[in-house]
């Protein structure tokens, strides 16, 4: 692969890493608003927190298998994808949907974002395999030294 597609290709990983990490913390960054406007207590929005919090943790522990048995090329963008879909999920609750559906805020929120705290483990395993293929141990060992 030419130097100038390498690059690229660690952009393209890097930015998408980016929105990873931007569409994990809407929820906590919107939680007073939303427990204002919704009329959550704060046992609610912990809930939500905690049970993201623990999807996160356990997909943690078996994304790697994934990645293992799974194209990374293709579960990287998948995953971004299903993640940007769930954030979008999440507005249902301000929608008469929901009321159609008869989910309160609370119920929603603790279904719909734990599904994207499973999603969220699959951002950094893809990008550590890619990057690794594309720049070789040694140099990924050192960058995971220099960089955390």
């Amino acid at each position: 692969m030419a130097a100038k597609s390498r690059t690229l290709l660690v952009f393209e990983l890097f930015v998408g890493y980016i929105c990873f990490y931007l569409t994990r913390r809407g929820f906590s960054n919107s939680a007073s608003f939303v427990q204002r406007d919704l009329n959550l207590t704060t046992a609610d929005i912990g809930l939500v927190n905690s049970l993201f919090s623990f999807a996160y943790g356990v997909s943690k522990i078996f994304t790697g298998a994934i990645v293992d048995q799974v194209n990374p090329s293709k579960l990287f963008p998948a995953a971004l994808f299903t993640t940007a879909i769930l954030n979008v999920l999440m507005c249902m609750p301000v929608l008469p949907v929901s009321a159609r559906l008869g989910l309160s805020p609370s119920l929603w929120f603790c279904l719909i974002w734990p599904l994207n705290g499973l999603m969220q483990g699959f951002g950094w395993p893809p990008v550590g395999r890619i990057v690794k293929s594309l720049v070789g141990p040694a140099l990924m060992m050192l960058g995971v030294f220099v960089f955390g």
